[in-house]
């Protein structure tokens, strides 16, 4: 399990609605800020990117570095 302060990429979008700066993430490096409960069958993480954004993405969208 990755945990808080960890450094993440972010390796595939699951939602196909997500649009936007959020879509443009994929490839890039971000900072795990905490956990979340994502839909009562998994959970996910919040990332921060350097340029403020913060997001949430479930634990297959992403990958320890």
């Amino acid at each position: 399990m990755i945990q808080a302060g960890e450094k993440v990429r972010i390796r595939r979008i699951q939602d196909g609605l997500v649009g936007g700066r959020v879509a443009q993430k994929v490839g890039e490096v971000g900072i795990v800020r905490g956990q979340r409960i994502a839909d009562g069958y998994g959970f996910g993480y919040v990332v921060e990117f350097q340029d403020g954004l913060r997001n949430w993405f479930f634990a297959d969208e992403v990958e320890a570095i």
